[in-house]
């Protein structure tokens, strides 16, 4: 199971399921800077993991392109816009 763990999951959640994790610190990568994160899972296991320090790991796509091995044809979605957290309306709220 550890080994398709990912890396939201092993940078936001290990603390929260008994784990931790430590910025080790910076490194100089050769795609540009990143943070070393030491992340202990609550079994014990370490993991490093390294996220970009521009974007703080965060980044998301602009285009996404899909299609069929052998066929010409390809779907292309591209993103204009991201927002994040928007507030929410009353008809999205927690079951009762």
């Amino acid at each position: 199971m550890e080994a398709r763990i990912g890396l939201a999951v092993l940078t936001l959640l290990a603390p929260a399921a008994g784990g931790a994790q430590k910025l080790v610190g910076t490194e100089a990568l050769p795609g540009g800077p990143a943070h070393e994160l030491k992340v202990t899972l609550k079994s014990g296991a370490v993991r490093r993991v390294w996220v970009d320090a521009a974007t703080d790991g965060v980044a998301f796509p602009r285009s996404i392109e899909v299609g069929i091995e052998g066929r010409l044809r390809r779907l292309r979605i591209v993103v204009e816009g991201v927002e994040v957290n928007p507030p929410l309306d009353a008809r999205f709220r927690m079951p009762r």
